[in-house]
């Protein structure tokens, strides 16, 4: 089975595109599902990461509080390490888990929406990589927006990840997102049909941002 990755930093509209291939048909896995589902209530993941960061990280209903626990290993590389070291290998587990059975099934190809894709050195496992991209103000203003945070805290963020120069130099295809809505769905519809063999009209209405 075909393997794409997409990937694009904070704020570059990744997560519309994914949801435009989906509208044409194509499975795609979110690396960001993957990983809730590794620390939900009840789950082993879960009660590692309370052993390491205690219940001050946890929500009133007893849920994994993601922006506390952000905040917690944003400047702390050795938290960072110990997180990613009960996360990430349980998300691999679940990608080769639901992978195989896509093929199983007969799905001869598929999309993997990562964020840190180039971050975690994940080339290898792909056919193709796609990478978004988008002008650095329109990512800020849309991840204020989005998650009620100050631009500063937004941008700090986006240095926290690799610059769109050095991700263009290892990604297969780029699709810019700095046109609107119409222009980007136009632009993935076109890659859809180029890499899927696959079009469609649900893909023309709007998208999520």
């Amino acid at each position: 089975m075909r393997i794409y990755g997409l990937t694009g930093g904070i704020g570059s509209g990744k997560s519309t595109v994914a949801k435009i291939f989906e509208a044409c048909g194509i499975p795609v896995l979110y690396a960001d599902l993957l990983a809730r589902d590794a620390i939900a209530p009840g789950t082993e993941g879960l009660r590692e990461v309370l052993a390491v960061f205690t219940t001050d990280v946890l929500d009133a209903d007893g849920a994994l509080d993601r922006r506390r626990l952000a905040q917690l290993i944003f400047n702390d590389s050795s938290a960072k390490r110990r997180l990613e070291a009960i996360i990430h290998p349980r998300v691999q587990e679940q990608f080769v888990r639901r992978t195989s059975a896509l093929a199983a099934a007969g799905v001869e190809a598929m999309i993997y929406e990562v964020p840190i894709l180039f971050e975690r050195d994940l080339d290898p496992i792909f056919t193709a990589i796609m990478l978004v991209c988008s002008p650095e103000h329109e990512r800020v203003r849309r991840v204020a927006a989005r998650d009620g945070v100050s631009p500063r805290e937004v941008r700090d963020r986006m240095h926290n990840q690799l610059p769109d120069e050095q991700k263009r130099a290892r990604a297969t295809y780029v699709i810019e997102n700095d046109a609107g809505i119409d222009k980007l769905r136009e632009r993935v519809r076109a890659l859809a049909l180029e890499l899927f063999g696959v079009d469609s009209p649900a893909a023309r209405e709007p998208a999520g941002d």
